[in-house]
C-alpha cells in the first residue's frame, strides 16, 4: 500500500512540475526565438544613430539592432558595416526585434572569384 501511494505523489508531483513549465513557456511576451539563430547576406542598410542595419538575406530582408556588447568579428567596430559588405549575424528575437550578439564582416571578394 505504501509503495502505492508513493508512486502516486511521484507522478503528481512530476505532472504538476511539466504544467508549470509549460506555462512559463507560453507566458505572453516570452522570447519563442532559438538562441543564436543566424542570418547571412548582404548590408543594403546602415542607420548608426538607430543601430541597426538591414540585410537581404535568401528569405528576403531583416532588420537587426546592435549595442555596446554586440561582438564585431572581421572588423574593429559596426561603423564598418558599409552598404554591399558581406555578413553573418548570430541574434536573438525579442518583442519583434532582432537583436545582434555578433556580427561577422566577410572580407570582399576579390575580381577572380565573383567570377
Amino acid at each position: 500500500m505504501r509503495i502505492r501511494e508513493l508512486t502516486f505523489s511521484s507522478f503528481m508531483l512530476l505532472g504538476a512540475a511539466v504544467m508549470v513549465q509549460a506555462t512559463a513557456s507560453a507566458a505572453p511576451g516570452a522570447d519563442r526565438s532559438a538562441p543564436g539563430q543566424s542570418a547571412s547576406g548582404a548590408v543594403l542598410a546602415v542607420d548608426p544613430a538607430a543601430k541597426t542595419f538591414t540585410i537581404h538575406t535568401k528569405g528576403g530582408d531583416a532588420t537587426f539592432a546592435w549595442d555596446d556588447a554586440t561582438t564585431v568579428v572581421g572588423r574593429k567596430a559596426p561603423a564598418f558595416l558599409k552598404v554591399g559588405s558581406s555578413v553573418t549575424v548570430l541574434y536573438t528575437t525579442a518583442a519583434g526585434t532582432k537583436k545582434a550578439s555578433r556580427i561577422t564582416v566577410h572580407p570582399p571578394k576579390r575580381a577572380a572569384e565573383q567570377g
